[in-house]
């Protein structure tokens, strides 16, 4: 006589409560939620074997294909860039290398994005709230090799590798960023966890500014070459469109603010949007602190000629 189980399971899809729907209306879809992730699962299977410019260049077009169908923009080049860099930009060391170790790998973190990620999922930053979070270097290294293939499902973070124009120094500078952050992951010099915030400065605490002049000036230092910070260096980022990420306007004077550090990535999976009284602050490996705000609305004076 088979025994009872002394579990009973009585809620069920209608009994979802209010409050239960509403913590779920608060996480980030990840990659593996995504409603295609079981053909880019099959397809990430077959990039881990590719070893070849053409397969990879070909598996890379198929994901992105399955993973952005919805995307708006188009734009994607007759030439493909990821197999125009490897045959007529690498030389044949670094070709190698990333045929046979960075993209496998790359392939590989991708797909452990459903057991890296946190327990109770990824929650959203709130809006008006202040937040501090901690990344592991397992779930990060995932959502960045999401990132890489443009599979994350978020604008902001994907890299749209497909959509760069394949002839531009810039492109190369980008993909040799992402493949020197697998490469030290690899090599076990990413293994520390992140951590970032979000900061909301409150309204009293705005109150408190009135009793300065408008006309006050704050003093920056700018330089025009990129040079070393002391300790205690709080470094300013400025991002016009959250939905669009720091991604699209990188470049390697900006970038100590985001793809040298692709860590500075990371708190775009947790925001869309922030407002003028918020950061997102973020702890870079060897570099200080970066906080990212939005483009303040500043009346700029004309120099005097």
């Amino acid at each position: 006589m088979p025994t009872k189980s002394p579990f009973k399971m009585e809620q069920s899809d209608e009994d979802i409560s209010d409050e239960d729907s509403s913590d779920n209306d608060m996480l980030v879809p990840l990659p593996c939620d995504r409603p295609m992730w079981p053909d880019i699962y099959i397809l990430l299977q077959q990039l881990q074997l590719c070893r070849t410019s053409c397969d990879i260049g070909r598996v890379i077009a198929e994901i992105d294909d399955i993973a952005n169908t919805n995307c708006f923009d188009n734009d994607v080049k007759n030439v493909n860039t990821i197999e125009y860099f490897l045959d007529e930009v690498c030389g044949e060391e670094e070709r190698n290398l990333i045929c046979s170790i960075l993209v496998p790998a790359i392939a590989s973190l991708a797909l452990n994005v459903y057991k890296s990620k946190p327990y109770v999922g990824v929650v959203k930053f709130g809006a008006g709230e202040s937040d501090v979070r901690t990344v592991h270097p397992n779930f990060l290294a995932s959502i960045l090799a999401n990132s890489f293939l443009s599979t994350t499902g978020r604008t902001s973070l994907n890299l749209n590798l497909l959509k760069l124009d394949p002839h531009a120094a810039v492109t190369h500078w980008k993909l040799r960023c992402f493949f020197h952050h697998f490469h030290q992951t690899l090599q076990g010099k990413k293994y520390k966890n992140s951590s970032f915030s979000k900061e909301f400065l409150k309204k009293e605490e705005l109150d408190e500014t009135r009793d300065y002049s408008e006309e006050t000036l704050v003093s920056f230092i700018t330089t025009k070459e990129p040079q070393e910070f002391g300790e205690g260096v709080l470094r300013l980022s400025f991002c016009d469109d959250f939905t669009q990420g720091i991604l699209p306007n990188a470049n390697p004077l900006n970038s100590d603010y985001g793809i040298k550090n692709l860590e500075c990535l990371i708190p775009f999976l947790f925001v869309d949007s922030i407002s003028q009284t918020e950061s997102l602050r973020i702890s870079l490996p060897e570099n200080g602190q970066l906080s990212i705000n939005k483009t303040p609305k500043i009346h700029r004076t004309e120099k005097n000629q």
